[in-house]
């Protein structure tokens, strides 16, 4: 039987969580935004609209690497 997580993996891992909604949901909106921009005929937006989803994927990382943090895997 494996003991659980620390009381330091479980900070860190909730950290990690509440950080990565945050950015998460900072990224989605921006994504979201360009779409927007992009489909209503403004030019220019593809290189930002690309930072968005990376800024998105960050934030999906990130909550993803804080559960198996939390976990303690």
């Amino acid at each position: 039987m494996s003991e659980g997580p620390s009381a330091g993996q479980i900070l860190i891992g909730i950290f990690l969580v509440l950080f990565g909604l945050c950015v998460t949901l900072l990224g989605g909106g921006c994504t979201i935004m360009w779409v927007y921009f992009i489909a209503h005929g403004e030019t220019g937006g593809g290189f930002l609209l690309l930072v968005s989803l990376a800024v998105l994927a960050a934030g999906l990382v990130t909550i993803w690497a804080g559960v198996k943090i939390f976990r303690g895997n």
